[in-house]
This record gives C-alpha cells, sequence and structure tokens, in this order.
C-alpha cells in the first residue's frame, strides 16, 4: 500500500491547485433502520432519531453550506417495497434529512435511505 503526503495537488500543466469543494459526491448518506433505530452504512451522518411512527431524521456531522442541496434516497418496508419522502430542515450550524416510509400505510419495520448532495458549510 502506498502513502501520499502532499500540501497541495495542482493540475497537470503544474499552473492552478485542483479543487475537490465543488465536486459532485455525495456528501451525507445513511441507512436508518427505524424498527431497531440503529445506522448502517453512514457518511457525514452523526446520530439517527425517531420522530414517529414511520418517520425518522438522520443529523449531518458537516452542515450544508445553504438549502439548496438536494436530497434522493430510498425506502425499504416490510415487503421490500416502499416509499420515501424526504425533505429537509436546515438551520445555520446543521442540517437534517427527514423521511417518511410507507407501504399503505407508515412503517416502522423498515430502512430509510437518503443521500445528500450539494456544498458543505
Amino acid at each position: 500500500m502506498s502513502t501520499f503526503k502532499v500540501d497541495t495537488i495542482v493540475a497537470l500543466d503544474g499552473t492552478s491547485p485542483v479543487s475537490l469543494t465543488k465536486q459532485s459526491a455525495a456528501k451525507a448518506f445513511a441507512r436508518f433502520h427505524m424498527g431497531n433505530l440503529t445506522l448502517q452504512n453512514t457518511f457525514n451522518v452523526s446520530s439517527g432519531v425517531d420522530n414517529g411512527t414511520g418517520n425518522g431524521s438522520v443529523n449531518l456531522t458537516n452542515a450544508m453550506s445553504d438549502s439548496l442541496y438536494n436530497v434522493v434516497g430510498s425506502g425499504e418496508g416490510s415487503a421490500n417495497t416502499s416509499v420515501a419522502t424526504f425533505e429537509k430542515t436546515n438551520t445555520t450550524t446543521a442540517s437534517r434529512i427527514d423521511f417518511n416510509i410507507t407501504v399503505n400505510t407508515v412503517l416502522d419495520n423498515g430502512f430509510g435511505a437518503p443521500v445528500a448532495f450539494g456544498d458543505l458549510a
């Protein structure tokens, strides 16, 4: 295995630093099991919250820069098919992704899996 220790990565022509802050990579994701309130396979997520039957939230470790970020995701209910709806709640210091898991009714025995794209604060 190799290790790189550098201060600046520059463009191929050597004239400018390469910025990785504006990439379109996911800035946060999680898999949150509503039944036993466990987080699995997370990135930039500090905790999960049970807001009620079939409704959960994940709190981001590093806040997004503004409310213009996008949230997509999926839900998986007991029948392996469900609808997950997502919304975002922002403050000046944190971001939160709220979701509902439904298959004809709200579920507490499924997963919500939100993914956030945008710029970090």
